[in-house]
């Protein structure tokens, strides 16, 4: 096996994902960050800090796509707990951008089990998630 085969398929991995997000993402007219968000939206309550962690941007950044949502009436900002949190809800027309998001999702991930089949398709799932914990300290891999 050539050294660094895994590496470069990871990299392959996520150059025909990062794909498939683009084509997602102009067909909703949605920058990378709002599409981040509106996959992350109804999972669980979160505010608007949580989101910024989650996708690893910075808070006065996540207002900025925020704000961006909510002028195109995709989000709502809601009170949280406490006055001071805020929290993220989607509109009629997010839930539909969302849905949009959710069944190409869907598509793919179908596309995928008929392809692998059972077995393989549970292979696939297990060792993937062996690479994103082995891969998770990237200062340590990056020597940042």
């Amino acid at each position: 096996m050539p050294e660094r085969e895994v590496i470069q398929r990871i990299f392959q991995l996520k150059q025909q994902c990062d794909l498939l997000e683009e084509g997602l993402r102009e067909s909703l007219q949605l920058s990378s960050a709002e599409f981040q968000v509106l996959r992350l939206i109804g999972a669980e309550a979160l505010s608007c800090g949580d989101y910024a962690a989650r996708t690893g941007r910075s808070a006065s950044r996540m207002t900025r796509v925020v704000d961006g949502l909510v002028a195109r009436d995709l989000v709502l900002r809601v009170a949280g707990s406490d006055r001071r949190t805020l929290m993220l809800e989607l509109t009629e027309a997010g839930r539909s951008a969302q849905a949009e998001i959710v069944a190409c999702e869907s598509r793919c991930d179908s596309r995928l089990r008929e392809r692998l089949g059972t077995e393989g398709y549970n292979e696939a799932v297990r060792v993937l998630g062996g690479l994103i914990e082995h891969t998770a300290d990237t200062a340590a891999i990056t020597g940042a």
